[in-house]
């Protein structure tokens, strides 16, 4: 191998891994700087509540589903069947 492909090979290698750190890089500021994260708490100008509201998990996530509602409106099961499990 000529040292010259070597030195290509370092210097590809070497951008390689400071595109990675720049990437990362603007990621975590464009998150912090976003006032949105949902481990910082409140953030500025949300609130708290604005953010959140709505985001309750569904239910891939092992919540009810909501049976008295979109299933009753489509017709599927009336209110009277009961919950279904």
């Amino acid at each position: 191998m000529s040292l010259v492909v070597l030195i290509a090979g370092a210097v590809v290698l070497a951008l390689g891994v400071a595109a990675v750190f720049a990437v990362l890089f603007l990621v975590l500021r464009a998150v912090r700087s976003s006032g949105r994260s949902a481990s910082r708490g409140v953030g500025p100008g949300e609130g708290g509540a604005a953010f959140h509201a709505g985001t309750a998990p569904g239910p891939e996530y092992g919540s009810r589903p909501d049976w008295q509602g979109r299933a009753a409106r489509e017709g599927e099961y009336s209110a009277e069947d009961g919950p279904r499990p």
